[in-house]
């Protein structure tokens, strides 16, 4: 079971999870999270990981997108930090992947560009 509770500042918004991490409260979470998002309006974003007793890979896909949002996680137990650590790794490789893939759309645009200015210019002339 997780228990999911919210509080609203003026500065952020924290979330103090308890419990397991895993189906089917992530996705119940997830639903929460996504509705949420809008009330943060630009505040800050806490996510209490203190009293969570066990990450499933569901559990960790949403605390990945969760960073991907910028938000402050609390943490004290040695393996949710660990995975913690983890997942900001795979974050950062995440983000490289798609900025090198970002720059061969980019790099194919441009070529497409050359190669329709030139096949008008050899067309016409």
């Amino acid at each position: 079971m997780l228990k999911v509770t919210f509080t609203d500042t003026p500065t952020e918004q924290k979330w103090i999870l308890q419990g397991r991490l895993t189906d089917p409260w992530v996705s119940e979470l997830w639903t929460s999270w996504t509705n949420a998002r809008d009330a943060r309006q630009g505040r800050r974003c806490v996510v209490d990981l203190n009293d969570v007793t066990f990450i499933d890979q569901n559990g960790e896909t949403v605390l990945l997108a969760m960073m991907a949002e910028d938000v402050r996680f609390v943490a004290s137990g040695v393996s949710t930090k660990y995975l913690l650590s983890d997942l900001r790794s795979k974050n950062k490789n995440r983000l490289r992947k798609c900025m090198k893939y970002l720059h061969l759309v980019v790099l194919g645009f441009a070529l497409l560009q050359i190669a329709s200015v030139y096949a008008c210019g050899f067309l016409s002339g």
